[in-house]
């Protein structure tokens, strides 16, 4: 066998088997694959726990609003700082959605509602519509503090569709939502505790919504181009033909508040309200009406106190110049920072103040018509003609605390040249239970609006 130097078997060596080198690398590559593939994926789970788990979440509409505001010029409207833009719900209301024949209103029907309750809204807006708006077609704004999904969308909206009425669904923001800046929130949770036995009154979230529909919920833009308003309260119940359009007469007639129940709020629940609304009087007195051009003398009793009467704005009909006027929203403000709305249960009874101050008793308007019933109040028509186009029972009409409350409205109904024992409650009850009576002595003396 012939010889072979060193030199000549290291060539050897390292040419003789190719292959098994190519093999070698392969596997080693393959092995640096995996282990970077795993580092990745380890990486790309980590940050996916944290972004979910472990942080605030940031949707894309979000991420979408913050690049076009850092983008768009600076905003002074007030309902644009309130509500900023949220692409996956309704900001805006066409004017074509109106009539355009002259005088036409530019109402609509307006509901707060959450998805959980998509039962009691649908059987709400069937009645109304049937009843009133298939011929009316004022479009429907329905406002939820969460995000609407989409199920409720689509059997809200197939309530009113087949009537082509519009429906518009838009979201509470937060901002207007939440405890505002200047409330001690571990006060105002532990002075829940104190409104225990008030109806609602441990409820958060009824505070949020009493304070909302009394002095925010008009700066949402879908109420841009709205003039007129009617809430609609979710389960609520319309027992009688509605063959008025309260739009059209509130307009027509300059009616600014509409009302078909009163009844009382609860001493516990209000107490500082009226000395905070009487400190606003003597701050703003060129806002204040003469005291006997309105229904504040309803509102008062023999020692100067507020008697607690109020009319419910489960049912309100309401035009929008009233509370967008300076001196409403002047006095919601010097409310909203006595922090009431949280430290107590201030609600319905602001609505009404309001209009004791700032409205003539001419514009303020008793739907006597209208046949509601929402939770333990009811009302039936007084009058007998239009109680036979009503599915109600007169006699269950009104709850006790309602009819003492609309005894003190009824005062303010009666022309001075009338002689009546009106704090004889006990008469005046058994005639409201004869209510055909009362519409006749009403009639005669005054329509149902609190004229003079």
């Amino acid at each position: 066998m012939p010889s072979v130097d060193a030199d000549e078997q290291g060539a050897y060596t390292k040419t003789a088997n190719p292959n098994r080198r190519r093999a070698f690398s392969r596997r080693r590559w393959v092995k640096i694959s995996c282990l970077a593939t795993t580092l990745i994926l380890f990486a790309f789970y980590f940050c996916y726990y944290a972004y979910y788990y472990r942080s605030p979440r940031v949707t894309l509409n979000k991420l979408i609003t913050t690049v076009a505001a850092s983008k768009a010029p600076p905003k002074t409207n007030e309902s644009d700082h309130l509500f900023p833009p949220d692409f996956d719900h309704d900001q805006h209301i066409p004017l074509d959605t109106w009539s355009s024949s002259p005088g036409s209103p530019r109402g609509a029907l307006y509901m707060i509602v959450r998805n959980e309750n998509l039962p009691e809204a649908r059987a709400t807006m069937r009645v109304i519509q049937d009843r009133f708006n298939d011929q009316a077609k004022y479009p429907w704004i329905l406002l939820n503090n969460q995000h609407f999904n989409a199920d409720f969308k689509k059997h809200a909206s197939a309530v009113v569709t087949r009537s082509n009425t519009s429906i518009f669904f838009g979201k509470i923001d937060a901002e207007a939502w939440a405890y505002p800046s200047w409330i001690d929130v571990p006060r105002a949770e532990n002075l829940l505790w104190d409104l225990v036995g008030v109806k609602r009154g441990e409820s958060l979230s009824h505070h949020q919504l009493l304070r909302y529909q009394a002095g925010l919920f008009y700066h949402h833009p879908l109420f841009t181009n709205v003039e007129y308003t009617w809430r609609i309260e979710p389960g609520a119940m319309y027992t009688c033909a509605l063959k008025m359009d309260l739009f059209r007469f509130m307009k027509k007639e300059n009616k600014k508040l509409g009302f078909v129940m009163t009844t009382k709020s609860e001493p516990k629940a209000d107490p500082s309200l009226w000395p905070t609304a009487r400190s606003f009087m003597e701050q703003n007195p060129h806002w204040i009406k003469p005291r006997n051009q309105t229904i504040l003398p309803s509102l008062i009793d023999n020692n100067g106190d507020y008697n607690h009467c109020h009319m419910s704005s489960n049912f309100e009909v309401l035009d929008l110049s009233f509370v967008r006027s300076e001196a409403y929203q002047a006095f919601f403000r010097h409310l909203d920072l006595a922090s009431g709305f949280f430290y107590e249960k201030w609600g319905d009874p602001v609505r009404t103040l309001a209009a004791a101050l700032f409205l003539d008793k001419s514009q303020v308007h008793f739907f006597d018509q209208v046949g509601y019933v929402n939770d333990d109040i009811s009302h039936c028509p007084f009058n007998s003609h239009s109680s036979q186009q009503c599915t109600c029972n007169a006699a269950q009409s009104h709850d006790p605390p309602s009819l003492d409350a609309f005894i003190h409205y009824a005062q303010s109904k009666i022309p001075p040249h009338i002689k009546i024992d009106l704090n004889n409650t006990d008469i005046l009850k058994q005639v409201i239970k004869e209510k055909d009576q009362l519409v006749s002595f009403l009639e005669q003396h005054g329509d149902l609006s609190f004229n003079s």
